[in-house]
């Protein structure tokens, strides 16, 4: 069926495309979350991913990261898929949302506006609580869902999920991650914070994002105390973090990752919305914001309780709820009411 396209006519194909962004100021989550999305989609459908940018083509720094997967870049999707998930930020989701997209069926990530509701919305966390009345009010409740089940876990770090909680006597080795592209600098507050409070015998693990510019990259370099190395972008990321005794991350997903793998996490966020969500896992026991670092460094007992609640709280099944919510879509595209 021809869909309307300012300037083109285009046929709805089959499948599935994901709307995704990244960049030095948005960060790299998105399209991490994107890529985990792809590789449990590509089994049972057509999948291709779409970079929302001004640019046509991806920016180097992040092509390397797509693997092969079928991506293309630009404003608008160059082709109409029967299903989109939507991965972006708000204002650029919402212009994802009112373009003209008859027969297309639109899952979304992390969208909190109840005047516009998509197909299937699956969020982390709405402290207003008004996309669940919105959808409850449509008669739709089954069409909402939330919580740390929607969390998005890469299989590389699932791997190295333990079983249960495992204890911390000792804090040994330290890990900072402040996403891709730390665009706030929480990197340098960590250390700044680190610099009276780590012991000399503590080995600190400094990760730089892909798109961390090397301008601040050197920043950080100056900044790093003689026991601790500097990795940019390492191949082994995974198994850095899963050997850390306590993590000093962002608020979304390097959050979310560390609390997967119960880990004891101290959360400097990048953005009020990042604050947010961290301070939810927070008032839940899972996580502690900046200002707790000594505690979390003094008192095995509190690092402890953040271990076990933080293994309990993200099982890191969120990728594959969301491929069967968008398989459950595209069925419903095939076969409309």
């Amino acid at each position: 069926m021809p869909i309307s396209r300012p300037g083109k006519e285009a046929l709805i194909a089959e499948g599935i495309t994901i709307l995704t962004e990244g960049s030095a100021t948005t960060g790299f989550g998105h399209i991490r979350r994107s890529i985990t999305l792809a590789g449990l989609l590509i089994p049972k459908t057509t999948v291709r991913l779409w970079v929302v940018s001004r640019q046509r083509e991806i920016e180097p720094s992040l092509q390397s990261h797509f693997s092969g997967l079928p991506v293309g870049s630009g404003p608008l999707p160059d082709s109409q898929s029967q299903v989109e998930i939507l991965d972006l930020e708000p204002e650029v989701m919402r212009g994802q949302m009112l373009r003209a997209a008859p027969g297309t069926q639109r899952l979304c990530l992390d969208w909190f506006d109840p005047s516009l509701l998509p197909d299937v919305t699956m969020n982390l966390i709405d402290h207003g609580n008004q996309m669940h009345l919105a959808y409850q009010k449509a008669g739709r409740e089954e069409d909402y869902i939330e919580g740390p089940a929607c969390a998005i876990i890469r299989p590389g770090l699932l791997a190295l999920r333990p079983s249960g909680p495992v204890e911390v006597t000792e804090v040994r080795h330290i890990v900072i991650t402040a996403g891709g592209a730390d665009p706030a600098r929480r990197t340098l507050d960590a250390l700044a914070d680190l610099k009276s409070l780590a012991a000399p015998t503590m080995q600190i693990s400094i990760i730089v994002g892909p798109l961390v510019p090397d301008l601040y990259e050197a920043e950080i370099r100056a900044a790093a105390p003689p026991h601790s190395r500097v990795l940019r972008a390492p191949q082994d990321y995974d198994e850095i973090v899963a050997s850390a005794d306590l993590v000093l991350c962002s608020g979304g997903g390097t959050l979310l990752e560390s609390m997967c793998l119960g880990k004891a996490s101290v959360v400097y966020h990048q953005t009020p919305a990042e604050h947010n969500h961290a301070r939810s896992h927070a008032q839940a026991g899972a996580c502690v914001m900046a200002s707790s670092l000594p505690d979390v460094l003094s008192s095995a007992e509190l690092r402890n309780s953040l271990v076990a609640k933080a293994h309990q709280r993200v099982d890191g099944q969120g990728a594959v709820r969301i491929a069967e919510a968008a398989l459950k879509l595209l069925k419903r595209s095939d076969h409309p009411s």
